[in-house]
């Protein structure tokens, strides 16, 4: 036999080598849809992103199911309400204070409307917070009734012995 003459490999050797290319080939498309995925992904639920990628093997980077508004979030709901209340806290001179939507935009690019998800939960999260007596969802923004302990105006006009 010719030396020189590169040796035909056998059906199973083919086989393999085959079998190593597509698992090469799967296997570089996964390293870039968790890239995808990675630079897509809100930064909220960091947490959450090595769990979904390995979760993601095999899944398609284009299906917006995969991935969720920002202000979905529930640490984004508690961050809305954490500043609901200390400007409410703040700046109340009755325990009463209004803070809107197009505020909340300004402030954290949230868009909120009236009644939708996101407003609900916001309502349902400023509820649930000590410092807050009541909340009323308006055309325009949360009302917000404040416990008159919590209130710094309030305190400081020694208002807080009278009530």
């Amino acid at each position: 036999m010719d030396k020189n003459k590169k040796r035909q490999p056998t059906a199973e050797e083919e086989y393999r080598q085959e079998v190593d290319e597509v698992t090469d080939m799967i296997t570089t498309e996964d390293v870039v849809e968790q890239a995808v995925y990675m630079v897509n992904a809100p930064d909220c639920c960091a947490d959450e992103h090595a769990e979904n990628m390995l979760g993601m093997l095999g899944a398609n980077i284009v299906e917006p199911e995969i991935y969720h508004d920002e202000s979905e979030c529930p640490n984004k709901v508690k961050e809305l309400a954490d500043y609901a209340i200390s400007e409410g806290t703040q700046h109340s001179e009755n325990g009463s204070w209004e803070t809107s939507y197009t505020e909340l935009f300004y402030h954290f690019g949230v868009d909120i409307k009236s009644g939708d998800e996101l407003c609900e939960k916001l309502a349902e999260t400023l509820r649930e917070r000590p410092e807050v007596e009541s909340v009323e969802i308006t055309e325009d923004g949360l009302d917000v009734t404040y416990k008159s302990e919590y209130c710094e105006s309030l305190q400081e006009q020694g208002l807080i012995q009278a009530m």
